[in-house]
């Protein structure tokens, strides 16, 4: 369902308005930092960063400023899936490293 704001407006406004939907019918938005391989990845697909400023849950996706977007695992012979890259971006949580601390 299109919410009244997309008609007519651009089409980086109508694709946040579907952003907006998908994120109402799913119960909110992934944030990296809480994700974790065991939810049900699919291997292929697009993934989509905000800026850090950016309140999926709060503010209209009008005012929502789009960062990153991703592909994983669209080329033949790909072998990466979505979830490693994911876990790429993220970093490590736990361990030395984590955080993204660099050893001394």
């Amino acid at each position: 369902m299109r919410s009244q704001a997309a008609s007519g407006s651009s089409p980086v406004g109508q694709f946040l308005s579907v952003l907006a939907d998908l994120r109402d019918q799913i119960g909110g938005p992934y944030y990296l930092g809480d994700a974790n391989g065991r939810l049900e990845w699919p291997d292929r697909g697009v993934y989509f960063f905000f800026s850090p400023a950016s309140d999926l849950r709060q503010m209209p996706s009008t005012k929502w400023r789009l960062s990153r977007i991703g592909t994983v695992g669209v080329s033949t012979g790909s072998s990466n899936t979505l979830w490693n890259r994911l876990r790429q971006h993220r970093g490590n949580v736990r361990g030395k490293y984590a955080g993204g601390a660099k050893p001394q």
